[in-house]
């Protein structure tokens, strides 16, 4: 913001009304407020019975800490890519599944259950295949007709092992009149009527009738998905019209102990397990299970081809419950479960059983909302209590240590207790509470800042009137130096390069460069004592005197010094003296004839050569002797060397021990650069190495460098 316009104290978004609203009190208003909200909102989702957002982080422990497989209760009988290549393409004849079934059931399995529907007659029966090929022979047509039926030859086998066939509840009815009784298996009802909390269904999809007779019992292979099509629980008893009955995993278990009903316990608030036999299932209070699942298991799996072609143990199904189901490619019923995205629904049916047999089910308690609530209410209630007096430091620490901790002991009640322990609604209120605060802070901190940035204008506008001159008189001692780029008329012989930098805003130190002729070069440099503003305006004074007195005349440059001398001396109140170096040099010859007043010797730098001084007579620094007579000096630059002529910024450097570069330091730095002696590289490669000398200790002195090379 520019000097002179003060910043408004009272405007700014953080003075909208909005905005003092939000900060009102702190943000403790508004926090307040925002939290009672979430609790709404939590009690609204808690009765929708889905949180999409606390559920994604019970699958998210559900995939770090999976059900370890320590027992296989249950083997699936899988008719697999491989059995269908062997056995054909699916659906079979019937009397093909017999025969499986048959082989099953011979290997002495506690229970075989069918995942498999079948609600139509098998078309390739003999009778059915001699109706629908009238140009078979009579007496062939005869023959076949007088054949038992496929599905009789099912039935016979189902009746010979203690088989559970598999039903579809149905959601929307198929018949329009009242959906008739179908057997189903006792379910008894203790304590209160469960009906109420049952899913129901208004229909089914059963067995041919001539099956459903030789079964020993019925369970349906229903699930539903949640909201976002992942399959998360599994119903133990549901109802179809009017009925109640089992599903596969819980008939599946009665046929295998040998239970002749089911029994339902429950209670005012809903169902709190089954019992089949003596065996009592803690279930969900609608009945349903949620399952604890593991990753898939090949060891649960044996190819149907293996059952059929005989070559596996005879005894490995002995005392097992076995699932039938087929699973080939594009004809298997498939879901997305917490741990992975694709499941056959009879792995499934599977895991189910395990949870129902060994209690793995995950628990949800009923009273965790009141819980979440009571926790969220305390972590918030400090964070608004205590975070506007110990600042935003503390709200951001003390909001991730409770959301790591609520993500903590949500994921360790799960892998330890198999309990779900829902952390996202206290972590998503906690973090709207820490964002509401953190704005309230926010507009506060904008409201001080914009008064104190007020204030400081205000004092900033009086230190400019200090400060002002200062960098002003820089741009215009920096102005007043040549730039080295763009010397008017240098000729092709000659190279040349300066660089200046004050040791405060403005300094001592100065330098020219400028053609007396179209062959010739003038270039000086000096180092006026003191520092700051009264050295930088002697330095403009000088520089002015030295340029005006070489431009007024054809005089040897000892004359030029001697007069520069004189008048500068008359325009010398404060009595200081000027240290320089002036010369010409002759870009057709390299000839240098140059006058030192009381300087640092220039120096010459040549490839694969040593670099050496330039020593002269030379005489006092200008103002120290008004009529000193100041002697001329001669030298000459060999084609290809290089000038190089420092001030006492360089050599006098010193880091903050007090060390100082010195002259050998200097030498040896133009030395080892000799090789690129261009005047850029030499100035720069000095500079560089000076800076890191000092390794950022205040410059004490200017550093000036100025570098000529004769090309020749």
């Amino acid at each position: 913001m520019a000097t002179g316009t003060p910043l408004n104290p009272a405007s700014g978004w953080s003075n909208h009304a909005l905005a003092r609203g939000l900060a009102a009190e702190h943000g403790r208003i508004v926090a307040v407020i925002t939290l009672c909200l979430m609790i709404l909102i939590q009690a609204v989702v808690a009765q929708s019975g889905f949180n999409r957002i606390g559920q994604s982080l019970i699958d998210l422990y559900h995939r770090l800490s999976p059900r370890i497989v320590e027992n296989l209760p249950v083997i699936i009988v899988d008719i697999d890519e491989a059995t269908l290549k062997a056995q054909g393409q699916w659906p079979w004849p019937r009397t093909r599944l017999a025969e499986l079934i048959n082989k099953v059931g011979q290997m002495k399995p506690l229970a075989i259950g069918l995942d498999i529907i079948m609600p139509e007659a098998d078309r390739l029966s003999p009778s059915r295949f001699a109706a629908e090929h009238p140009g078979l022979a009579a007496d062939l047509r005869q023959r076949l007709s007088g054949l038992p039926s496929n599905d009789a030859i099912l039935a016979q086998t189902i009746a010979r092992w203690p088989v559970v066939l598999g039903r579809a509840a149905l959601t929307k009815k198929q018949q329009p009149d009242t959906l008739a009784p179908a057997p189903q298996t006792p379910v008894q009802i203790r304590g209160y009527k469960p009906q109420d909390f049952l899913t129901t269904f208004p229909d089914h999809l059963t067995n041919v009738a001539l099956i459903e007779k030789a079964a020993m019992g019925f369970g349906y292979l229903n699930s539903i998905q949640d909201p976002d099509s992942i399959m998360r629980r599994m119903p133990t008893v549901i109802r179809i019209g009017d009925q109640m009955a089992p599903t596969m995993a819980v008939e599946l278990i009665r046929a295998a102990i040998g239970a002749n009903w089911i029994e339902t316990d429950a209670v005012p608030e809903g169902i709190t397990g089954i019992r089949i036999g003596q065996v009592a299932l803690p279930t969900a209070r609608d009945g349903w299970v949620d399952l604890h699942f593991s990753a898939a298991d090949s060891r649960r799996r044996i190819s149907a081809q293996k059952i059929l072609n005989g070559s596996v143990d005879k005894n490995i199904l002995a005392q097992k419950l076995v699932l039938i189901g087929v699973t080939g490619l594009g004809i298997a019923d498939v879901y997305a479960t917490p741990v992975t995205a694709r499941m056959d629904g009879v792995e499934i049916q599977a895991q189910f059983v395990e949870n129902l047999l060994y209690g793995l089910r995950l628990i949800k308690e009923p009273d965790s909302t009141a819980t979440q609530v009571m926790l969220l209410l305390l972590a918030a209630g400090l964070l608004i209590a205590f975070g506007p007096i110990l600042g935003t430091g503390f709200m951001t620490a003390a909001t991730i240590i409770t959301i790591m901790l609520a993500l903590l002991v949500g994921f360790e009640y799960f892998r330890l207790a198999r309990q779900i322990v829902d952390p996202g609604f206290i972590i998503l209120s906690l973090l709207l509470t820490y964002l509401v605060m953190m704005i309230a802070q926010l507009i506060e901190e904008d409201r001080d800042r914009r008064v104190m940035a007020h204030n400081l204008l205000i004092e900033r506008e009086d230190n400019a009137r200090m400060s002002g001159e200062l960098n002003a008189a820089r741009e215009i001692q920096m102005g007043i130096l040549p730039d080295p780029e763009s010397i008017q008329g240098l000729p092709d012989d000659l190279e040349v390069h300066a660089f200046l930098e004050p040791a405060r805003e403005v300094g001592g130190d100065l330098y020219d460069l400028f053609m007396l002729d179209e062959h010739r070069l003038f270039f000086v440099i000096g180092d006026v004592s003191g520092k700051g503003v009264p050295a930088s305006l002697f330095m403009a004074l000088s520089k002015a005197l030295c340029k005006s007195a070489a431009l007024r005349s054809d005089a040897s440059v000892a004359e030029l010094m001697t007069t520069a001398n004189v008048e500068i001396s008359r325009e010398n109140p404060a009595y200081m003296f000027v240290t320089a170096v002036a010369g010409i040099i002759d870009a057709r010859t390299g000839e240098i004839e140059y006058c030192n007043a009381g300087h640092d010797a220039p120096l010459v730098v040549a490839p694969g050569q040593a670099t050496v001084s330039v020593d002269s007579d030379g005489g006092p620094p200008l103002c120290v002797i008004d009529d000193f007579d100041y002697p001329l000096d001669h030298a000459r630059l060999a084609p290809g060397e290089t000038l190089v002529l420092t001030t006492d910024g360089v050599n006098e450097a010193m880091t903050a021990s007090q060390k100082m570069f010195g002259g050998h330091r200097l030498i040896q730095n133009l030395t080892h650069n000799a090789d690129d002696n261009s005047p850029k590289n030499l100035a720069a490669k000095l500079y560089e190495n000076v800076k890191e000398f000092v390794a950022g200790a205040e410059p004490n002195d200017d550093i000036t460098i100025v570098a000529i090379r004769y090309r020749g």
